[in-house]
């Protein structure tokens, strides 16, 4: 081993579960190469290529990558690629990235430097900045959250005003502290959320970095407003209030879950789904601050003639 190897050794491991189909090389090598300018030192690097999509090209020039270990699996999961990757890691620190975003540079560093100023601290959660292709003309970076600061007050209560984990690129981790158990019962299309909400009920703490790190490349038909990832809240509410949070916070859940059939009811009433619209709209009224939502009833009211010859069921 040579003195450069001894003196700079390996700290953090990079998760990156891919498909790695040849449609997203591309982003996959963007955000391979992004790790390596986000920090100065050596960064062990796992991709994790998973399901029946993989592209032999793209895995065997993923093995010729420096510090890069590749996995493959036969089963297309992001949950089970997480895990997987999970249990891979052997650095003192680890960290996740999508095959189609990216950190900036020096982000690993800046995280690296925050939990070590702080050992009390269990893992780091960053700024970014989220990049919107419209398909025209692409937008400006914007900046991904607001009010950091309400993060290290009372994390738990935060997570509900916005999500400050809201992918995976915004993290980092620290090995002995964050066990491979957080990751082996995820909530599908949530899991950055669900993550959050399991580490502050088991006490671990955050360390709040307001500095943008990463940049997350959204697109118009990305699986966050997928009518799939909305119903998905509904389950992952239910197993929130199941863990039996603070009472403070079990109503700021319920006051989601009705937010939550508020927008189903809008969504529904533009596909036309009347009495769908209905049963969400009228279930939406009876959680925290569902009377707000009273004034949508002008929308389900006014139908033409022949649409409004039914009575709404609530199941």
């Amino acid at each position: 081993m040579s003195d450069m190897a001894i003196s700079n050794p390996v700290e953090v491991t990079v998760i990156i579960p891919t498909m790695a189909d040849m449609r997203r090389r591309d982003s996959l090598f963007r955000a391979i190469d992004s790790v390596i300018a986000a920090s100065t030192r050596p960064v062990h690097i796992v991709v994790v290529a998973n399901g029946n999509r993989r592209s032999a090209e793209v895995e065997n020039a993923l093995r010729n990558r420096n510090h890069l270990e590749l996995l493959s699996l036969d089963v297309g999961s992001l949950p089970l690629a997480l895990l997987v990757g999970r249990q891979a890691v052997k650095t003192p620190y680890f960290a996740f990235l999508d095959d189609d975003d990216e950190y900036l540079p020096g982000a690993i560093d800046a995280r690296v430097a925050a939990l070590a100023s702080d050992d009390s601290c269990d893992f780091v959660v960053t700024n970014g900045y989220r990049y919107l292709d419209t398909g025209e003309r692409r937008a400006a970076d914007r900046l991904y959250l607001r009010n950091q600061d309400k993060i290290s007050m009372a994390p738990l209560a935060a997570l509900f005003y916005q999500n400050w984990l809201p992918s995976s690129c915004a993290g980092l981790f620290r090995s002995a502290r964050i066990g491979v158990e957080y990751f082996e019962e995820p909530h599908p299309y949530a899991e950055w959320t669900w993550l959050a909400f399991k580490l502050c009920m088991a006490g671990k703490k955050v360390a709040v970095l307001d500095q943008p790190t990463f940049r997350i490349n959204d697109t118009p038909d990305s699986l966050s407003k997928s009518s799939a990832y909305g119903e998905a809240y509904d389950e992952l509410y239910q197993k929130m209030l199941a863990m039996n949070p603070p009472k403070s916070i079990a109503t700021m859940i319920r006051a989601h879950i009705g937010r939550n059939f508020h927008h189903q009811a809008d969504m529904l009433r533009k596909q036309r789904e009347w009495r769908a619209a209905w049963n969400a709209h009228l279930k939406s009224l009876f959680y925290p601050g569902g009377l707000k939502y009273l004034p949508f009833s002008r929308h389900l009211v006014f139908l033409p003639a022949k649409e409004n010859d039914w009575s709404p069921v609530v199941k």
